[in-house]
């Protein structure tokens, strides 16, 4: 016979398929912010490395760009979320339309 391991143990026995989140099936791989986080940087940089090669760069040059971004993120986070709120998805995590967004 198998000898099974409890939940906290390594090598025990359970479902890494799917999990249930408010009687829903969920899928172990949800997004995370890694990516539009790297996504965002990269952004940043090139802009900034754009404004270099055009002899155009200054010291507020990042935070204009970082702020621009942000503000269109958070536009474009906050019309989807109603677009979702008046389709009848309610309880739509922001933080993953954010990362699917970023």
């Amino acid at each position: 016979t198998k000898k099974k391991s409890s939940d906290g143990e390594i090598g025990g026995d359970k479902d890494w398929m799917a999990r249930v989140v408010d009687g829903l099936e969920v899928d172990i791989e949800e997004p995370d912010m890694y990516i539009p986080t790297m996504g965002f940087i990269t952004y940043v940089v090139l802009c900034g490395l754009v404004r270099g090669l055009k002899d155009n760069f200054n010291s507020d040059v990042l935070s204009s760009i970082i702020t621009f971004a942000l503000v269109c993120l958070v536009i474009e986070t906050v019309v989807v979320k109603a677009a979702l709120f008046t389709a009848g998805a309610v309880n739509t995590p922001t933080v993953d339309l954010m990362s699917l967004l970023g």
